[in-house]
């Protein structure tokens, strides 16, 4: 049976081992995205592209604007499960209410991946209405000259 007294050695551990965890998760998450955009630049800006048709453009945008957001929500998760499991902590070790003021200030960590990731979403969306938009706009002009 598990003894009352709280070993504080014990917490101290266990507290180091969840961010270390948490941290880890977070820089895979990061790795695993930049590796699909440097897939995507390639496959777009590589020597290549230049045989690239407009759709195959835009689906190749639209693809990686997915990507980004499928890595964002595992970042806001493993962020999520962070302040959890410091708040959890925190009961443990008999806090009456997690100190987590500092946690979100503006300048961290969440914060610069997700304007990244957001500015990132923001080039891909708008390139794809760029891209889909002016071959809808040639595609019509090519119809009106056609009638």
């Amino acid at each position: 049976m598990a003894s009352p007294v709280l070993d504080l050695a014990e917490v101290y551990k266990q507290n180091c081992e969840d961010h270390r965890s948490y941290g880890d998760m977070r820089f895979k998450q990061l790795i695993l995205w930049s590796v699909g955009m440097g897939f995507f630049l390639n496959v777009v800006y590589g020597k290549d592209a230049s045989c690239l048709p407009v759709l195959h453009r835009g689906c190749w945008y639209l693809a990686a604007f997915f990507w980004t957001a499928v890595i964002w929500v595992m970042e806001v998760r493993s962020t999520v499960h962070g302040v959890r499991r410091m708040s959890y902590r925190a009961s443990i070790e008999g806090e009456a209410e997690a100190k987590l003021s500092n946690k979100w200030t503006v300048l961290n960590a969440s914060f610069a991946i997700a304007t990244l990731y957001a500015a990132f979403c923001v080039l891909c969306i708008v390139q794809i209405f760029t891209i889909w938009g002016a071959c809808v706009t040639t595609f019509a002009t090519r119809k009106s000259r056609l009638s």
